[in-house]
Parts: structure tokens; sequence; C-alpha cells
């Protein structure tokens, strides 16, 4: 019974070490996404500075201006497009910043989110390992020796007769006492 106890005690420490070590590569994913969703972020900001530069340079060397802005818009939305407004490329550094935070949110419940189901699973798969284990240690230690008793039952004998009583009864009665 105390390898059933063991057993239990050790699929314990193996849930808890699977969930550590889950929970740090969740955590490890979430920072990649957070430093991922920080480099889009810059790459944005710094593609629309070079667009203003380019817009700035194309007004200057004499090129239409309206075919200079069109240009531009539909570079700056393929950028970035801000949703339920007139002008989508008329964004700046804090509609960035919020679409960052937005960004790395979805990442985020999508990482904790798969990370809570794969430490479910590895929980579950312990337990049933476990329990199998332990149901099967108990019945092969249970199969040979009876449930109450640490002991063999003794098989029933008849009692000695009685000295100088004559002569014996050759069945057992079915009463205790003789």
């Amino acid at each position: 019974m105390l390898t059933m106890a063991v057993i239990t005690l050790a699929g314990c420490g193996i849930a808890i070490v699977a969930i550590l070590v889950i929970h740090h590569r969740t955590s490890a994913l979430c920072q990649a996404a957070k430093v991922s969703t920080d480099q889009q972020m810059h790459e944005m900001v710094s593609r629309s500075k070079a667009l203003d530069i380019k817009l700035v340079e194309e007004v200057f060397g004499g090129n239409d201006i309206d075919h200079c802005i069109e240009d531009f818009a539909r570079a700056r939305t393929g950028i970035l497009s801000i949703t339920g407004s007139d002008t989508p490329w008329l964004w700046d550094a804090d509609d960035v910043k919020k679409w960052g935070e937005k960004e790395l949110a979805v990442e985020v419940s999508a990482h904790n989110r798969k990370g809570r189901l794969v430490a479910l699973s590895a929980l579950v798969g312990i337990i049933l390992a476990v329990v199998a284990v332990d149901a099967l240690l108990y019945s092969q230690l249970t199969g040979s020796q009876p449930v109450l008793s640490p002991q063999l039952p003794a098989k029933f004998q008849p009692l000695p007769a009685p000295s100088g009583s004559g002569a014996a009864n050759p069945t057992p009665s079915s009463s205790p006492v003789p």
C-alpha cells in the first residue's frame, strides 16, 4: 500500500512540474509576442515617416499634388487603416500604440488559452496514468490476500473430544459449544 501512496505522490509532483513548465513556456511566448508587436509598431512609424518624406520630396519636385496625395493616402492606408473613419490613412503614433495594445492582447489571450488547454490535458493524462497504475497495483496486491485481515483465514477443524467422555462424535456439530 505504501507503493500506491508513493506513486500518487510522484504523480502529483510530475503534475506540478509539468504545469510549471507549461506556464513558463506560455509566459515566454507572451514575451515574444510583445517584442514582435513592438517591432511591428516601430516599423509602422518608420515607414510612415519615410512616406511623409517621400510626399514632401515629390511635391517639391514639381509632381502633381493631387496624384502625390492619392499615392500617399493609399500607401499609408496599407500600413495601418483606421476603421470607421472617413480618412483611414490619417493616423498618428497614438493610433499605432492603440493598435499594438489590441494586437498584443489578442495574441496573449490566444497563448494563455492554449497554455491552459495543454496544462489541463497534461493534468488529466497524469491523473489517469496514476489511477491506472494504482488500480493495477491494488488488484495485484489484494488478489492473494484477504481484504480485511492481514492473515489467511483459519480452516474449520473439529474440536477434540473431552478426555474420559467416551466415543468422540465423528462429525462436527454446527454449534461452537461441545
